[in-house]
Formats: structure tokens, sequence, C-alpha cells
């Protein structure tokens, strides 16, 4: 699935950039990284969704891509380093109002999928 949405990326920057973008894409799906990256556990299914995340972003669909985002976080914590560089995106292409609905959807899918967790009354010690 992760490829299908790496092609749509490459097919939209393909009509609107340089040819050059292509080949960055292609260097990504050498097949030794495609071999080490299969041997990691979600490293798969973060990236997936953060490619998702970057296809919605760049088709001007940002609260959905806010979701994405926050399912990648709750897989691994890596992309909390996005963050800053995702919502000065937001930002600056779609002002404040879709920021404060973006960060607020960011709290709100890592509440809602974190609650069977929390009110489970399980502790580490079980």
């Amino acid at each position: 699935m992760t490829n299908l949405f790496v092609g749509k990326i490459a097919l939209h920057y393909l009509e609107n950039r340089a040819d050059f973008q292509l080949l960055v894409l292609s260097m990504l799906a050498n097949p030794p990284i495609r071999l080490y990256y299969t041997k990691m556990f979600n490293d798969q299914i973060m990236a997936m969704y953060l490619v998702i995340c970057m296809y919605l972003l760049m088709r001007d669909r940002p609260i959905l891509s806010a979701f994405f985002l926050s399912l990648g976080m709750g897989v691994k914590a890596g992309l909390l380093l996005i963050i800053p560089g995702f919502l000065g995106s937001i930002q600056y292409n779609y002002g404040l109002v879709k920021l404060f609905i973006c960060i607020g959807i960011l709290v709100a899918v890592q509440v809602i999928t974190a609650l069977p967790f929390i009110l489970g009354g399980t502790s580490v010690a079980d």
C-alpha cells in the first residue's frame, strides 16, 4: 500500500516539477534499502502512515493528513520530530483555524487510541 501512495506522490510531482524528483523516489525504492526495511518490525506501518499523510497534504486535505500523522505517531514516537514542520506548513498554507483543528485532531486521536489502555485497569506489574 505504501508503494501505491509513493507512486501517487511521484505522479503529482511529475505533473508540476522537474524529473529529478523521480530519481530521488527511484533511489528510495532501491532493493537493498527495501530489504533492510523489511527486517524491521513496525517501521513499515509508520512509513505507510507518513507517506499517506504527505500525500493527503499535497492534495490539500490537511485535516485527514493530520489524522494519518497521528496514527503514525501511535505506531512510533519518532514522528514527533515531524510535527513542527507539519504544523508550520499547515499554518503557512491554510491559516490558524486549520492549524488549531489539526492540533485538536493530533491530540484527540492519541487520546482515543490510548483510552482502552488507560481505562483497562491494568498496570505494568500485571
